[in-house]
C-alpha cells in the first residue's frame, strides 16, 4: 500500500488483447436436410447473410454480345480480318469457303470454325498438312482469345471479345 492506496494491478484488458478460446467463438451452423440421398443447406442459415453462388450460373446472363474474328497474315505482311457472325466457317482456297486463304500447301477446304455453346471450336477436315494451334496439331480444338493457327503457310490469330452488360 502506498500513499493509502491499493495495489491491485491487474492486467488492463485492451480491446483486442483479451484470449477467447475457440469454444467461445459462436459458429455459424446452416441446417442442413436431406431429400433423396441429396444433401443441400435450408433456406434459413444461422448467423450469415452468405448465399452460395454458382460463377457460372450468374455469368452467364451478363454476357451481352461475343463478338469474334480472325486475323490473317500473310507472307508479304498483309492483314485480312475475317469477322466471325456465323455459326460455321469453312476455311481454304474454294470460292465455296467462308474464309478464303490464297496460300500454298492448304487443302481446298481445309478446316472449320464451328460456333457451338458460346464457343469456337476449329476442326480439321483430315487435310493434308494439318491444322496447327499454338504450333500444336490439332484435329479438333476449342478456340481461346490470342490462339495462333497455322495452316500451310497461312498464320491466323484468333480474337474473341466478350462484352458485358452492367448490372
Amino acid at each position: 500500500m502506498e500513499n493509502g492506496k491499493t495495489n491491485n494491478k491487474e492486467p488492463k484488458q485492451g480491446r483486442f488483447s483479451s484470449p477467447i478460446s475457440r469454444e467461445q467463438i459462436p459458429v455459424a451452423k446452416p441446417k442442413i436436410k436431406t431429400d433423396m440421398g441429396k444433401t443441400m443447406l435450408s433456406e434459413s442459415v444461422e448467423f450469415t447473410h452468405t448465399m452460395p453462388l454458382d460463377r457460372r450460373q450468374l455469368l452467364q446472363h451478363n454476357v451481352a454480345e461475343i463478338r469474334a474474328f480472325i486475323e490473317v497474315t500473310y507472307s508479304g505482311g498483309q492483314h485480312y480480318r475475317h469477322d466471325i457472325v456465323d455459326e460455321c466457317y469453312d476455311i481454304g482456297r474454294s470460292n465455296s469457303c467462308g474464309i478464303q486463304l490464297f496460300v500454298g500447301n492448304i487443302s481446298r477446304v481445309h478446316a472449320q470454325i464451328i460456333r457451338k455453346n458460346s464457343e469456337y471450336v476449329l476442326v480439321d477436315l483430315n487435310s493434308t498438312n494439318g491444322s496447327f494451334v499454338n504450333s500444336i496439331q490439332v484435329t479438333k480444338c476449342i478456340l481461346r482469345d490470342g490462339d495462333v493457327i497455322t495452316m500451310g503457310e497461312a498464320k491466323m490469330q484468333f480474337f474473341e471479345e466478350k462484352v458485358r452488360r452492367a448490372l
